[in-house]
């Protein structure tokens, strides 16, 4: 799988991608990551889906309680047999936000990243229209869709 990473680098520079330099480094099998499931949880009308959105053990009323209760050193690779070859970005693109297994020049690495202008979005082109046709370009978030979120405001169950 990691040598797709490695193959596929050149095609994936050409995108605009919000993959931080850190993550891909991981997926090329240049640096090892700790999953860190907790730091992009998922909430749905059931609760806090736990451990992480492609295993669900159980659900919590809340934020605090997913965290307490879930017992984290059964997951992860080496841990959890479901978890054996996962690579998913829920679990490891938080690590190196958090600075979990930190190396020299991973700091000048993520702030060169973040302003460079390559953290997402859609990005101008030459000719000053969007990347993709989606955006404005100008890094604004694009509002959900208007069917996903109820006149009050709430996200709507489908």
């Amino acid at each position: 799988m990691r040598d797709k990473f490695r193959k596929a680098l050149a095609l994936l520079d050409k995108y605009n991608l919000m993959v931080s330099p850190i993550y891909l480094d991981f997926l090329r099998g240049e640096r090892e990551l700790d999953c860190t499931a907790w730091g992009t949880p998922t909430f749905n009308p059931r609760g806090w889906k736990g451990p992480c959105y492609l295993i669900t053990d159980d659900h919590y009323r809340s934020y605090r309680e997913l965290i307490e209760k879930t017992p984290w050193e059964k997951y992860g690779p080496g841990n959890d047999p479901r978890c054996a070859d996962c690579m998913m970005h829920v679990g490891f693109e938080p690590s190196p936000i958090l600075g979990a297994k930190r190396q020299l020049g991973d700091t000048w690495k993520m702030l060169k990243w973040q302003f460079s202008g390559r953290m997402g979005g859609n990005r101008k082109n030459a000719n000053g229209t969007s990347g993709d046709g989606l955006g404005h370009g100008d890094g604004a978030a694009m509002p959900p869709p208007q069917d996903l979120v109820s006149s009050d405001g709430r996200l709507r169950v489908l």
